[in-house]
């Protein structure tokens, strides 16, 4: 039976990984070579059964997910939608204060017939309505495929999208105007309206606004009040998992569970089957799953412990191996795409770490509790090294102390304040106060520690697959039993694992490499050349809170392993590209800052027309735009960069307009002449005119554009301008960061990023493009 299941596992995490996913009318030989496999014996045979099947089960869920994608021929579109808002809306505000809410949508009807597929729909409103769990809505929406910045060596969101079951995205249209319909009924909407009433009662409690937030992540499963601030501090001290309801929360819940169970029988000293406290754990893990809305990690973590209880009382013989073995085929049998997410690695690491540390862990009850979490903090330091790209050096000592005050006092606490705002409301606010309490003074010395230390408790790791490796090492030489020599040895790789002591460099002295990151709407563009690297524009977002220096642009930096930049320069003070300057500045030292007229940062100054310079090996850079002081708006100031190198010249044209265009060619004239160009303002019809392709004469038109934008970028006369001078046109929507390694012999290697992967579960944005140029 093992056997098979191995072969099981592996054929499910196949499945999720191939990147084309067959017609179902295959399915029926596969099954049939399975029981061929079982018939034939011997454990090859065995293993290659399991594998045939679970290649069948993934491989159908496949198929159904591409049942519900939304048609190519509907993206953009608005289309008439009918359903119910399962979940709790997400409430916050864009930059300048106007509300947005972002609300999972469970379709009932989608007109027109020709588009209907999508079953679940993110959707994101920008009205004042109040829109809250378990109503019903009639309402226009434009709707995209499931998009998200595709980087090499970043996380793909789009995972998460998919492992989620969310079938399309958009934005709810302001007219014609949105109906509210009947509520919903059925057990789905009473919970979340119960779970949207509990979040109200913690947000009326008069605790500071940081504890309340973390309350209702804690107990609802709500993470959206948390700021910024707050996350980075929990990561800075590695404890961030703590706020996300997953398997520690669950396990603490089964375990509050059966001690009471066992305490009422002790206390009652009535004979029990000993399978009523595993039950009554499980029973109470439920209830808090559903609390916490059932998300894919809670589902998980459910499953996971639903199986080893399962298996605890039918199964009393079996070791803990094997139930692990079991619990992971029963996940992805559930859910095939669960393994595509860093969630499902990081649960069964850390109860594979348990079980291991159980076969040799002393037998005193407290020194085992400390031996446990200490040996879970150094195993999760690599892994999350790996995964993201940085890791917290006091993550053990953190969760030392705050695992226990979080399963034994918080969540207990936090818990019997629901029950008491259900059954003797009077209670409750005392309860939510004792809640409270410790997260005060939690969040408080964080908040002091952070503005002492600042980032030195949180290293950034670019050690990839080999510090992986290297930290697992580490990992068994430090917890195995024997003299403290090899113990030694390994905390060394542990630490080596998460800390880039060598610190990798894709670029070398004989090649440029020009990368146009993949931010959406926005631009942000990375050179380097041996040691050196130039920064041109942060992407959008909001400045100071989420956006694409922080998501994507500082995170690709370390990836790189880049400590430092050689230049920065931000083009103009538009904020889709200037609003992650503030968290560049603060996270690297920049040798060299420009920006444009009407940007003030506090250090630098704003470029020049012909202000050059040149880095070693003969890469040089020159401004040709804009003239001294500022013109009369902020895409008419942009910077206009130029790089050459030997025969390879990029023109990096920020946001100009056909007027700042036709200056740059009278001027410049024929000194224009690029082979790449970025184009000016994402592709909008105002600027890449027939002057500038004129005299810039490029062979490939860079766009930096957001998947299915409101803007139409680009636009299409803009791409016939392009086709009518020779260009082809690239965007960053459709192809994801764009990559360029130049040689010094001329020669020109491409990349683009959503080439290189193509699972089916990350669904087509467009009608499918060719990779060659």
């Amino acid at each position: 039976m093992r056997t098979w299941l191995l072969g099981l596992l592996g054929g499910l995490l196949l499945a999720s990984a191939m990147p084309y996913a067959p017609p179902g009318a295959g399915f029926a030989g596969l099954l049939a070579a399975a029981v061929m496999g079982l018939r034939t014996g011997g454990r090859p045979g065995v293993v290659l059964s399991g594998c045939l099947f679970g290649l069948v089960v993934g491989l159908d869920h496949a198929a159904d997910q591409a049942a519900r994608r939304l048609p190519l021929p509907c993206v953009g579109e608005t289309l008439a939608l009918r359903g119910a808002i399962s979940g709790l809306p997400e409430h916050g505000q864009m930059q300048d204060g106007s509300p947005r809410t972002r609300f999972l949508l469970s379709v009932e009807q989608l007109e027109p017939a020709r588009c209907r597929g999508p079953q679940r729909v993110l959707l994101t409103d920008y009205s004042e309505r109040e829109l809250a769990a378990g109503q019903r809505w009639q309402l226009h929406a434009r709707l995209r495929r499931p998009w998200a910045p595709g980087n090499p060596g970043l996380p793909d969101r789009r995972a998460w999208y998919a492992a989620a079951g969310i079938d399309a995205q958009g934005s709810v249209r302001a007219r014609p105007v949105a109906q509210r319909l009947d509520e919903a009924s059925g057990l789905g909407a009473n919970l979340a309206r119960l779970r949207a009433a509990i979040a109200r009662h913690i947000d009326e409690q008069p605790l500071p606004a940081a504890t309340r937030a973390v309350l209702r992540a804690l107990v609802v499963g709500d993470k959206s009040a948390i700021g910024d601030s707050l996350w980075r501090s929990f990561q800075q001290w590695g404890i961030a998992h703590l706020l996300v309801i997953s398997g520690l929360h669950i396990g603490l819940a089964w375990t509050f569970g059966y001690a009471l169970a066992r305490a009422g029988c002790l206390l009652s000293r009535v004979a029990v089957p000993a399978a009523l406290p595993v039950s009554c754990g499980l029973g109470v893990a439920t209830l808090y799953a559903a609390l916490a809305g059932f998300t894919v990690p809670v589902q998980r973590s459910l499953v996971m412990l639903a199986v080893f209880c399962v298996a605890l009382v039918l199964l009393r013989h079996s070791g803990g191996w094997h139930k692990l073995l079991l619990a992971a085929v029963v996940v992805l049998l559930l859910n095939p795409l669960a393994a595509i997410g860093a969630g499902f690695w990081l649960s069964f690491a850390a109860v594979a770490t348990l079980l291991w540390v159980a076969t040799w862990q002393v037998r005193r009850p407290l020194r085992s509790a400390v031996y446990t979490h200490v040996a879970m903090g150094f195993c999760m330091l690599p892994l999350g090294a790996y995964f993201f790209q940085g890791a917290s050096l006091v993550s053990p000592l953190a969760n030392l102390f705050l695992v226990p005050l979080v399963g034994l006092w918080i969540v207990p606490v936090a818990l019997s304040a629901v029950l008491a705002q259900l059954a003797a409301p009077a209670l409750a606010p005392l309860l939510w106060s004792v809640a409270g309490w410790p997260l005060n003074q939690v969040i408080a010395l964080l908040q002091r520690a952070e503005s002492g230390l600042g980032t030195a408790l949180y290293v950034q790791a670019a050690g990839g697959a080999a510090g992986l490796c290297i930290g697992a090492l580490g990992v068994v030489l430090a917890l195995v039993p024997g003299g403290w020599r090899h113990r030694l040895i390994g905390l060394v790789a542990i630490v080596g694992s998460a800390v880039p002591l060598a610190t990798p460099r894709d670029a070398r002295d004989d090649v440029l490499l020009f990368t146009l990151l993949d931010v959406g709407q926005g631009i942000a563009a990375l050179v380097q050349f041996g040691d050196r690297a130039l920064l041109y524009d942060t992407g959008g977002g909001i400045p100071g809170g989420h956006n694409a220096a922080r998501s994507v642009v500082l995170p690709l930096l370390r990836k790189r392993g880049i400590r430092e930049l050689d230049t920065f320069v931000i083009s103009h003070g538009d904020s889709d590209h200037a609003a992650g300057t503030a968290d560049v500045l603060d996270a690297l030292p920049v040798a060299r800052l420009r920006h444009g007229p009407l940007v003030s940062p506090a250090t630098g100054r704003p470029c020049r027309s012909g202000e050059a310079w040149r880095w070693p090996g003969g890469v040089r850079f020159r401004f040709l735009s804009p003239a001294v002081g500022p013109v009369g708006n902020s895409n008419a100031s942009s910077c206009v960069l130029q790089l050459t190198w030997g025969e390879h010249v990029l023109l990096l044209a920020g946001d100009i307009e056909a007027a700042q265009e036709r200056a740059l060619a009278e001027y410049w004239r024929d000194a224009l002449a690029a082979d790449w160009l970025l184009a000016p303002h994402h592709g909008s019809n105002t600027s890449s005119s027939h002057l500038l392709l004129k005299y810039v004469r490029p062979a490939h038109l860079l766009v930096g554009n957001g998947y299915v934008n409101r803007f139409g970028h680009p636009h299409p006369a803009v791409v016939e301008r392009a086709a009518a001078h020779g260009a082809r046109v690239h965007e960053t929507a459709r192809r994801g960061a764009i990559g360029l390694a130049l040689h010094a012999d001329g020669t020109v290697e491409w990349q683009f990023y959503r080439d290189l992967y193509r699972p089916h579960w990350a669904q087509p944005l467009h009608r499918v493009q060719r990779s060659g140029l």
